[in-house]
């Protein structure tokens, strides 16, 4: 049997960052912004834009969740206290001054995390 030589065909990949957002139906009111980081929203010029994003959502009142499961790069959220882990889970509530962090191993599973529903 002969094995067939793969052809490598280069073409345009696009990334699309992508946001799930939970809202208020009644008034259309977002409520939370679930975040899946990237490469594209870690590394520059998209971090400072993201960055960007994450203060618009602050200065909004809405919660913000952020899951990073990406090694290695640079996290949009300074946190000098959390762990050299790979991969982390943050949340700011609306308005508010602290984030909750969860560190997660490569050893270890997702954990279940709060996800707010309303103000």
């Amino acid at each position: 049997m002969v094995k067939a030589q793969a052809q490598l065909v280069g073409h345009g990949i696009s990334l699309r960052l992508i946001t799930i957002e939970i809202r208020d139906v009644a008034q259309n009111r977002l409520i939370t912004s679930l975040e899946l980081l990237s490469p594209v929203n870690q590394r520059e010029p998209g971090l400072t834009t993201y960055r960007q994003k994450r203060q618009r959502i602050y200065q909004a009142g809405v919660h913000l969740l952020e899951l990073d499961l990406r090694r290695q790069c640079t996290r949009p959220f300074a946190q000098p206290q959390l762990p050299e882990v790979p991969y982390c889970i943050a949340l700011t509530l609306a308005q508010g001054k602290t984030m909750e962090l969860w560190p997660i191993d490569l050893h270890q599973g997702l954990t279940t995390v709060p996800i707010p529903l309303r103000q």
